[in-house]
């Protein structure tokens, strides 16, 4: 990451927007976390507070985003490791270790050395359920861990609020109903110093986004609560949410093989391809024999059965298409199950047979290793994240800095179609970094930290953003100067592509096509343009109006 990609990796869309939170923090109020949907953001702002040390270390480098977001994952990796050997022993450890191998080899360092709000909570999600195990299990000090870890998967992505809130309920409940049970004289004051500091924890985590209620109504945890009860854009059922989560317990089981492919519109391909989860039965055998001969694995257990029902009814309440990114979690139940069988099997071979156990164990310890040079290697070789897009920012971050760098009042930076947000967002943030004070429309005020926000007074100049097929439209505009034009395409072929989407708009128009007939042709079309330089768009413009 230093050597290798240091400055040349310029981010777009989200991924701007996370470094400019990252850039407020210590210089303006942050309550929450990245933008969402509509009119509100991801319920805190914790993730950004870890990424500022590493951003600062690289002197404001966009890679130390990268580099925290690899200590996050690394510092998961390494708990639950001690977990797993503090509760069950070495071998608990080993398997452990395997199953995250499989897990990062299959996600690809473009995922885990990414800190998009929705991979970087990925691995942490495995952490917490580790934790949870080790509640249930009795070692009380783990709890200000898991509300750390809770608090930081709550506030980085809505969706883990039904995840992992619930299930770090589950640790609690267990804690409490084991001191309720037992004979101990002493054993509700054990509970109160970790529960103190906790608490304490809890508190200081949780002070962004209660000072948003506070401070006034509660504008964006009101206006998430208000998102999820009316769920206009419709939810899933139990049906689908079944599907989701079973799916990755299918032969051969995904998340420790190859990555499939997206089903129609990006949803999970489980939705169209449901698959037999015939891997549960295995799991289902090792957890009789677990429950019976390794006590210390019956909380694991609760904690598997805990997470597949949490995600059932996570997924069936999520609203809007069951996008696959989305669902990049529910590959952690199957890193559980498989510590499960794991740790199943070795308890009946160091029973039963000793010799092969140990055999096994090292068969185990040397995969283990190959799968950490096969991750390490892989991340060497992983390049600039995000390369097609960070080139077309690259190619067009000179000309516009060249363009606004004399202006004295803010520059505005605006993308009508709301498409051109990839690069508009990135515009913002690297026009920021050269000490160009960039501004956004104030509709673009639920994702833009408020200082980001046109006050309505005068502004130096307005650049204006648009991708693929508007840039024509534009280009004939007399109240428009075009700064900057990107594309790999010729003008030929871009002349031949715009005239093929007409001819698809009018079948449309004349109804011989549906819309979703229309949309899978127009993306036929541009593929092979976005996979020559795997950009999201095959065409970017920035103008400035005269």
């Amino acid at each position: 990451m230093v050597f290798g990609v240091g400055s040349s990796y310029l981010p777009v869309s989200d991924l701007a927007l996370s470094e400019m939170l990252v850039r407020d923090v210590g210089r303006h109020p942050l309550y929450e976390g990245l933008y969402s949907r509509d009119d509100w953001s991801h319920p805190g702002p914790l993730l950004y507070i870890l990424l500022a040390p590493f951003y600062w270390l690289t002197g404001g480098s966009s890679i130390g985003l990268g580099l925290g977001t690899l200590a996050i994952n690394g510092a998961s990796v390494v708990g639950m490791g001690i977990v797993a050997r503090r509760r069950a022993g070495t071998a608990a450890m080993v398997a452990t270790f395997l199953a995250v191998g499989l897990l990062l080899r299959t996600l690809g360092a473009d995922i885990w050395g990414d800190a998009w709000n929705l991979h970087v909570t990925i691995v942490p999600f495995a952490l917490l359920g580790f934790l949870v195990w080790a509640l249930l299990d009795g070692d009380l000090w783990v709890l200000p861990v898991a509300v750390f870890v809770t608090s930081f998967l709550a506030q980085t992505h809505v969706g883990f609020l039904p995840l992992a809130v619930p299930l770090l309920g589950v640790g609690v409940a267990g804690v409490a109903l084991a001191a309720w049970r037992s004979d101990d004289p002493d054993r509700w004051r054990r509970l109160v110093r970790p529960t103190a500091v906790a608490t304490a924890v809890g508190g200081v985590l949780w002070l962004p986004p209660l000072i948003d209620i506070v401070d006034g109504p509660p504008r964006n945890l009101g206006n998430i609560v208000r998102w999820f009860r009316d769920a206009e854009g419709g939810v899933a059922t139990v049906g689908d949410g079944l599907k989701v989560v079973s799916g990755p317990f299918g032969v051969p089981p995904e998340w420790a093989t190859v990555r499939q492919p997206f089903g129609t519109f990006g949803e999970s391909h489980y939705l169209e391809d449901p698959v037999v989860p015939w891997l549960l039965l295995a799991v289902a055998v090792a957890g009789v024999v677990l429950w019976r001969r390794r006590p210390t694995g019956r909380p694991l257990l609760v904690v598997l059965v805990t997470m597949l029902a949490l995600g059932v009814a996570a997924v069936a309440r999520t609203v809007g298409p069951q996008f696959e990114y989305r669902l990049l979690w529910t590959w952690v139940p199957p890193v559980v199950a498989f510590v499960v069988v794991a740790l199943a099997g070795w308890t009946w071979l160091a029973e039963s047979h000793r010799s092969a156990a140990r055999w096994v164990g090292a068969a185990a310890v040397a995969c283990v290793a190959v799968l950490a040079l096969v991750n390490g290697v892989a991340g060497v070789r992983a390049g600039t994240f995000d390369e097609g897009n960070s080139d077309v920012m690259a190619a067009i971050t000179p000309p516009v800095v060249e363009a606004v760098e004399d202006v004295d009042e803010p520059v505005l930076v605006t993308d009508p179609f709301q498409a051109g947000a990839w690069y508009a967002r990135g515009l913002v943030l690297q026009l920021e970094r050269r000490g160009i004070e960039a501004v956004v429309p104030p509709e673009r005020r639920w994702e833009q930290s408020p200082h980001r926000i046109h006050d309505g007074g005068p502004v130096g100049a307005t650049l204006v953003v648009v991708t693929d097929r508007s840039v024509a439209d534009y280009l004939e505009d007399p109240d428009l100067e075009l700064i900057v034009e990107w594309s790999d395409a010729s003008p030929e072929e871009l002349d031949a592509l715009d005239a093929a989407m007409d001819r698809i708009e009018a079948d449309r128009v004349a109804g011989r096509i549906d819309d979703e007939r229309a949309s899978l042709l127009a993306g036929d079309l541009v593929a092979p343009l976005q996979a020559a330089t795997d950009a999201t768009f095959y065409r970017v413009a920035v103008f400035r109006t005269r």
